[in-house]
């Protein structure tokens, strides 16, 4: 485990990289096509609460998304 910095909102959160399956981005689930869009974006790991809130934007009725 490490203690990372949210590239996204520069909050702390704990990285299990190492075991993924009990890390906290484990927990989240995105699409390819947003994983990449986070993979492109950021270059490092980013918290829960972000992933979360970019999932939310992806899928919300307003999302500039096509679909």
């Amino acid at each position: 485990m490490k203690v990372k910095t949210c590239p996204a909102c520069k909050t702390e959160f704990i990285c299990n990289m190492e075991s993924i399956e009990e890390c906290q981005c484990g927990k989240v689930v995105l699409t390819a096509l947003q994983r990449e869009k986070i993979a492109n974006l950021y270059q490092d790991c980013i918290c829960k609460n972000c992933l979360v809130r970019f999932n939310l934007e992806e899928i919300s009725p307003n999302s500039k998304t096509s679909g």
